[in-house]
């Protein structure tokens, strides 16, 4: 609403020396009806009077006799709120609203910036007006309130389609490869929020070559989500060095490197690459800053796959020239290689306790006889009733090749 000037809200600009008798007083501001009045001092504002503590003044025994020729200013003067025109109106509403319940209800007097009077404003007045401008901030609110609800749908819309298109860009669930390998895969994937900063491909560089590149994204949310799907295109475009983690992770954090410096905050990613060759009976795998791969194999239980000693390479984008290096061990049949972000292992109970990195391991062991995906599933459901009821508080991935032992043949020379 526009706001009025302090001028409109004058009720009238009546005004006595503060040397009138107080019966003169009296009977003009029963004439006029006012409740208050101005008394003045040699022009200048004293303060105010109430024409029912007048009244009550001269309705006191003897009153008439000992006041009404007294002067005003002498026995009826109080203090008033005196602001000038050019007050903002929320000055002036805080200065009266905050005043003692004995002149909560006073008019106050408006001047000029040269201490003129310029009249007088009912309290009633200020309270109608305090009443218009809350009316209007409520609709204003309200209002907002509508624009925001509006945008938050279509926002969240748009999240679930952000949702629904990166959920479509992971590998289907199961292997559906028309063929019978003899390397499989399955993986269990959960977001925090709308969207996630976890991304896993799978990598075929070659018909007897499996693998699985897995990225954590520092954070969750938009910002990660956007990054994972550069990292999406990006892998597609690097085919040729599928079958090499090393080189693939070194090639993806020289291309990476200068867009995640560009953050105010700058992002990292940890990242694994593991690629299983049935042809030569090797696994390969290479690291950025994550965790080691897990073997499970019945009768050897869960335990990490040993890297050769050496330095613990960094996450994708702390360093431009980073070398990844590549590790290689035999290839075990009936042995499933799996991979997992933190988020699953430093998902926090109800009493703040995380699940634990040797926790997940158990699971993971308990579970080895069932079928890769089964076991994919049935870790993450009980990871997760080990966790508070509000679920996962970061994006988590869980994923594992094996090498079944049906299709079992003897790696051959290469």
């Amino acid at each position: 609403m526009d706001v009025p000037p302090l001028k409109q809200l004058v009720a009238h600009r009546g005004c006595m020396s503060v040397h009138e008798p107080i019966q003169q007083v009296h009977a003009l501001m029963r004439e006029k009806g006012w409740e208050f009045l101005v008394l003045l001092d040699s022009g200048r504002v004293r303060g105010i009077c109430s024409v029912e503590e007048m009244g009550r003044l001269l309705a006191s025994r003897y009153g008439w006799s000992l006041y009404a020729k007294k002067a005003c200013g002498d026995h009826l003067l109080r203090p008033a709120l005196v602001i000038r025109d050019n007050c903002p109106v929320p000055d002036l509403l805080e200065m009266a609203f905050s005043r003692h319940s004995e002149t909560f209800y006073d008019d106050v007097v408006l001047t000029d910036a040269g201490g003129q009077l310029l009249g007088l404003i009912p309290m009633q007045k200020l309270i109608q007006l305090q009443n218009e401008l809350f009316r209007d901030q409520i609709s204003q609110l309200e209002q907002q309130r509508q624009i925001l609800d509006e945008n938050n749908r279509r926002m969240l819309q748009e999240l679930q389609m952000a949702r629904e298109l990166q959920l479509s860009l992971l590998p289907p669930q199961g292997d559906q490869r028309p063929s019978a390998p003899p390397i499989h895969f399955g993986y269990r994937f959960e977001a925090a929020g709308e969207v996630s900063g976890d991304f896993l491909q799978v990598l075929e560089p070659a018909p007897h070559q499996l693998g699985l590149l897995l990225c954590d994204v520092m954070g969750h949310g938009v910002r990660s989500a956007l990054i994972s799907a550069m990292i999406r295109t990006l892998v597609s475009q690097l085919s040729e060095l599928h079958g090499e983690p090393g080189e693939l992770l070194t090639r993806m954090n020289e291309l990476l490197f200068p867009i995640l410096q560009q953050e105010e905050h700058p992002l990292f990613i940890t990242a694994v690459c593991m690629v299983a060759d049935s042809a030569r009976g090797e696994l390969r795998f290479a690291r950025a800053g994550h965790h080691l791969p897990v073997k499970l194999r019945a009768g050897f239980g869960a335990r990490e796959i040993v890297a050769p000693a050496g330095r613990l390479q960094p996450a994708i984008g702390f360093f431009e020239r980073e070398r990844f290096d590549c590790y290689r061990e035999a290839l075990e049949p009936e042995c499933s290689y799996v991979l997992f972000t933190d988020g699953l292992f430093e998902a926090e109970d109800v009493t703040g306790q995380e699940v634990g990195h040797s926790t997940l391991l158990s699971l993971l062991e308990k579970n080895l006889h069932l079928p890769v995906e089964e076991c994919m599933s049935q870790t993450l459901n009980e990871v997760r009733e080990r966790i508070s009821p509000r679920g996962f508080d970061d994006d988590v991935c869980l994923a594992a090749l094996v090498w079944q032992k049906d299709n079992f043949t003897q790696p051959q020379e290469v």
